[in-house]
């Protein structure tokens, strides 16, 4: 998949987006204090996922501009982040870049003890493989439409499901997740994750445990388990890395205000 040598651009790309989330988070911890006993109507999140090969840092936004988050209603949301990932060159190993964006607007149901949420919209990405396309940027860049559906359902014994899925016929790249944890206390929940996502090209499937603490305005969410590596052929197999299985580690800071 990438294809040059880039450390320091992925590293300044890195501190950059960790920066500007940071800041962000910052400007709306206040008001995500007082949403606590108000009706939030906006929601922000950042997030970060690392596997061996690859990584990505994203933050985004959900609006329901006519009602709480919580009411049945619109909602639009806006997302950006950048991946960084390794593959084989000619020279040896190399690095890449691959910033993306997505606008979606959708709609939010509640029936009994599942909510549902399903969106709409188009994304784009670029694949940034040399220096010259750090440059020109925006002559990599490639845009579909996207599709996601969300689901929520608070179940018996304190358990609770949740799955998310989403598609795009840009290359007819996928991601789907199955969340199943309860309350351990009043506060935290624990469980496990399962997932499989992929493109034309490669297909990813995950499985880890996961931890979820969550309150009024906001919650803190991390996983970690194993999964397929769709770069083992090209990268590891080719420098004697004797599995195809990575580690990886996800975790999300969402607040409500």
């Amino acid at each position: 998949m990438f294809g040059v040598r880039a450390r320091s651009p992925v590293c300044r790309v890195c501190t950059g987006l960790l920066r500007a989330a940071a800041v962000m988070v910052a400007m709306v911890l206040p008001s995500a204090a007082r949403a606590e006993g108000d009706a939030a109507n906006l929601e922000l999140w950042t997030g970060a996922e690392s596997y061996r090969t690859a990584w990505s840092l994203y933050t985004g936004t959900t609006w329901s501009p006519f009602g709480t988050l919580q009411e049945q209603g619109f909602r639009f949301r806006l997302v950006a982040g950048q991946s960084g990932f390794e593959y084989r060159s000619d020279a040896g190993r190399a690095h890449g870049l691959a910033p993306f964006a997505e606008t979606l607007a959708g709609y939010q149901i509640k029936s009994g003890a599942t909510t549902i949420k399903a969106f709409a919209g188009a994304w784009g990405y670029a694949d940034i493989l040399s220096r010259a396309d750090l440059v020109n940027a925006w002559n990599r860049a490639q845009f579909g439409p996207k599709f996601v559906a969300e689901t929520w359902t608070d179940l018996p014994a304190s358990f609770w499901l949740a799955t998310d899925a989403n598609w795009s016929s840009l290359r007819n790249a996928y991601w789907t997740r199955v969340r199943l944890a309860a309350h351990v206390l009043p506060a935290l929940s624990a469980g496990l994750e399962t997932g499989v996502a992929g493109t034309r090209e490669n297909t990813a499937v995950r499985i880890g445990g996961l931890l979820r603490y969550d309150w009024a305005a906001g919650e803190l969410a991390a996983s970690a388990g194993v999964a397929t590596n769709p770069t083992a052929n090209a990268v590891d197999a080719a420098y004697g890395l004797r599995s195809g299985v990575t580690p990886y580690g996800t975790l999300l800071l969402l607040l409500r205000f």
